[in-house]
């Protein structure tokens, strides 16, 4: 499973609290401090991959899945994400066909497979983006910049495993 997430400083803790019925302002400093994360999760391990991105488009999408390939060599990979315009775009698919050479779909290195439109629910990683956006919200008090944020998040959800039921329904085997 794969999916983007951005974080944007002011966002990290988008709670408060205000007298009812009246509407509160939140003055923000800097409206373009963000970070772009690349994640999926190994659905056959709980592995959870997490990658640092200026973006999401289709150029930083393929050099996602080039450094799984790459990570994962001798494997075939399985991506299942949502349909993100730059998942679909002519530059990606250029770049799976020379990526799997005109073998047949049960030898390519990459397939691409998508959850069913505007249906995060299914993903997920969008559960464990919730896991590590919840640590950082707790903690909060603590961090003074948007790379502390950032570190934060990063080190709390490097190198766990994540085994819950929502990933292993999607467990596809023989491919």
């Amino acid at each position: 499973m794969q999916d983007e997430s951005h974080q944007l400083w002011g966002d990290i803790c988008g709670y408060v609290w205000s007298k009812k019925g009246e509407r509160t302002s939140i003055k923000m400093s800097n409206y373009r401090t963000s970070q772009t994360w690349y994640r999926a999760v190994n659905i056959y391990t709980g592995e959870f991959i997490l990658d640092r991105a200026k973006k999401a488009d289709t150029k930083y999408t393929i050099d996602f899945i080039n450094w799984l390939i790459y990570r994962y060599k001798e494997a075939r990979h399985v991506i299942i994400w949502d349909g993100a315009s730059y998942h679909r775009s002519e530059g990606l698919r250029t770049y799976l066909e020379k990526l799997n050479g005109g073998l047949p779909e049960s030898e390519w290195k990459v397939r691409l497979l998508r959850f069913a439109p505007n249906a995060p629910e299914q993903n997920p990683v969008e559960d464990i983006w919730l896991q590590g956006k919840n640590w950082v919200r707790k903690n909060f008090h603590r961090l003074s910049s948007f790379k502390e944020v950032t570190s934060m998040f990063e080190t709390f959800l490097s190198g766990k495993v994540f085994k819950f039921n929502k990933i292993k329904q999607y467990l596809i085997p023989n491919i």
